[in-house]
Parts: structure tokens; C-alpha cells; sequence
């Protein structure tokens, strides 16, 4: 029961997270200043602060970390990197939106991992039955 609960909220910030970072940086790309926007510069470092300690709860109660998880975790500081990069006002337009995609497609793969407990994620399509 309580690990269906921490993983309800684990992905239900997954779903948060990914969203506000996605309005930002769209936001970024059509000039609109969500910066000046405190709620918007908050909520997402107390989102995925609850996304962390429910996904460390969950390691916890699981006892052992399986191949899938650590790939989710190699992949995280990419992301954050590569968020950080397109949400940065400093960088050049065209990184913004390079480092955006890349983002969203790593992301995008560290979901996949998630959903089918694989450590090629998405890639697992690929593999001869």
C-alpha cells in the first residue's frame, strides 16, 4: 500500500515536473517572461524535491536497486543539465532550443525505462523476439 502511494506521487511529479518545464521553455521560445512569475520559479524545485524522496522511498521499501532504476538515475543529471541549459537567458537561441529537444527526448527515454522496466527503455522495441 505504501509503496503503490509513493509511487503514485513519483509519477504524478513526473507528470508536474515534465509540464512546467515544458510551459517555461515554450514560454522561453515565445518571449513571454515566466520569470518574473515567483510561483513559477518555486513550485518546480518543491515538485521535484517530492519527486526525489518518493523515488528514494520507493528504493527503499524495493530492498534492491534493479538494472532499470540505475539507468533512470545516469540519465537524470543529463537532463537536469540539458534543462537548465535551454532555461538559461544567457545562451545563445539555437542551444536553447537544442538543449530543449535533447531534454525532452531524455526524458522522454528515462519514462520509457519507467513504464516497461528495462534498461534500453523504448529501444526495447528494437530487440528480435
Amino acid at each position: 500500500m505504501i509503496y503503490q502511494t509513493l509511487k503514485w506521487v513519483h509519477v504524478s511529479c513526473v507528470a508536474i515536473s515534465v509540464t512546467l518545464y515544458m510551459g517555461r521553455w515554450t514560454s522561453d521560445r515565445y518571449g513571454f517572461d515566466w520569470r518574473r512569475f515567483r510561483v513559477l520559479k518555486m513550485v518546480p524545485h518543491i515538485n521535484d524535491t517530492v519527486l526525489l524522496l518518493a523515488g528514494i522511498g520507493m528504493l527503499h521499501l524495493m530492498g534492491i536497486v534493479p538494472d532499470w532504476v540505475w539507468v533512470k538515475l545516469a540519465f537524470l543529471p543529463v537532463y537536469v543539465v540539458l534543462a537548465s541549459t535551454s532555461l538559461s537567458p544567457h545562451r545563445k537561441a539555437w542551444v536553447q532550443v537544442l538543449s530543449g529537444l535533447a531534454a525532452m527526448v531524455t526524458v522522454g527515454f528515462m519514462i520509457s525505462v519507467a513504464i516497461n522496466h528495462d534498461p534500453i527503455g523504448v529501444f526495447r522495441l528494437l530487440k528480435p523476439r
